[in-house]
């Protein structure tokens, strides 16, 4: 199979070979052309020096390559999770949203969790305002809040200590 011209660029180049001795004496009579005093290394010694500084070259590209392989392939190993609330007894919860409404200037959240800390829960705006809930209904699971018609941000807790970051921002 005859490879696309683009890719005969990078294939291997032909492998010239030449005895040492031959290659010695090309050597030397390069350097008396040049009126250069003649090498003193025997070319054995230099072809060595060259194949113990690619080896270096070799194992360092190997390692640089290695190094970059597990850098790209190491986000697979940590595969992604669910977000959840944790309480101190061990059992995961999550604070859920039911319905919200608003109705004369009240915001109305329903909640899954009847178990809301009144107290605890809040409302912040960005001028760093901080609202109480008002009211909160344990039958319903209804939280209610002042509706202040910009965008604050709303800190729900239950009595376990969870708690439901909300941002309300209203439409326009």
């Amino acid at each position: 199979m005859k490879s696309p011209h683009i890719f005969q660029k990078f294939s291997k180049k032909k492998k010239y070979s030449i005895d040492n001795q031959m290659a010695n004496e090309m050597l030397q009579n390069v350097f008396a052309a040049c009126d250069r005093e003649p090498n003193t290394i025997p070319f054995d010694k230099l072809i060595l020096r060259r194949k113990i500084s690619t080896r270096a070259y070799t194992i360092g590209m190997f390692l640089t390559s290695l190094i970059l392989a597990i850098t790209f392939f190491l986000p697979l190993a940590f595969p992604p999770t669910k977000a959840t609330v944790t309480s101190l007894g061990g059992k995961e919860e999550q604070l859920k949203i039911i319905s919200h409404r608003v109705e004369q200037d009240l915001f109305y959240l329903e909640l899954e969790d009847m178990d809301i800390s009144l107290t605890d829960s809040y409302m912040i705006t960005l001028d760093g305002d901080v609202y109480p809930a008002e009211s909160f209904d344990s039958n319903t699971g209804t939280l209610v809040f002042p509706y202040l018609n910009q965008e604050v941000n709303i800190y729900i807790y239950d009595i376990q200590g969870n708690v439901l970051q909300i941002l309300l921002t209203p439409k326009q």
